[in-house]
Order: structure tokens, then sequence, then C-alpha cells
């Protein structure tokens, strides 16, 4: 990573201040330019999945050791924004990110019940990534 372009890139929420100030990015709460990647993966144990189960996550993939997977992947740009404003913005993006893939997730469930089939989806903590990139304002 490059300071200059990117002075800061983390993968979780709430930046840590001293991370971004000193001579890297100055005035960087005022007003500056962010990026965030989010990454989710919701899976199921096996890949015997119904037809209403791919119809609902029609990017379902199935891997070799018995496992499917949905992928949900999000950027969202700020620019010129202050701190607080990013904050404000992020946090709503995050809930409704989140709103949505529980329903995906209540969804895909409803579906695997009734086709008869076993084993639930579940969100794989393990496997979700984000990154949030602050720069420098464009002049």
């Amino acid at each position: 990573m490059h300071f200059d372009e990117y002075p800061l890139s983390r993968d979780l929420f709430n930046i840590d201040e001293e991370q971004v100030e000193g001579e890297k990015f100055k005035d960087w709460k005022e007003c500056a330019n962010y990026s965030v990647t989010a990454t989710i993966v919701i899976q199921v144990d096996g890949t015997n999945v119904t037809p209403k189960e791919k119809a609902i996550a029609p990017n379902m993939t199935a891997v070799i050791n018995n496992k499917a997977f949905v992928n949900i992947y999000k950027i969202w740009h700020r620019r010129n924004v202050s701190f607080n404003e990013f904050q404000a913005y992020y946090a709503l993006r995050e809930a409704s990110l989140d709103n949505y893939v529980e329903s995906l997730v209540s969804r895909l469930n409803t579906a695997r019940h009734e086709g008869g089939k076993f084993g639930e989806w579940y969100i794989n903590y393990s496997l979700n990534d984000r990154h949030i990139r602050v720069r420098k304002p464009i002049e």
C-alpha cells in the first residue's frame, strides 16, 4: 500500500485516528475520500440445494468439499466528506447490508426446509471481509 495514495487501509469499522494522523494526511477528519469494500459469505454444508434456493440466490456456487456458498460483494464510495459524515453514511449502509443478508439467509432456509433438505444456511463470519480506504480529497 502506498501511503501517499491510500494513507489508511482498514478491515473493520471504528477507524483509529492515530493510524491516519501525522504527516501522512493532515486535516483528514475535515475532508477526505472513502472507499469501503464489503464481502459476506453465506454457506450451507452440502451441495444438494433445491431449485427454489438456486432461484433465490442465482450466484450460488458449490465446491468440492460438499459446501455451497453465496458471495455478496458491496462497494461504497464517499468523496470530499468529513469523517463524521462518512461514519453516518457507512453505518446506514452496513445496517442495510445486514438486513439484506439476514433476509436472504431466512429465505434460503425457508426454501430449504420446504424442499425437505436438512441443514441450514448461515453466515460464515470467518470468510467475511471489510476494507476501508481513506484518500486525500480530489482538488
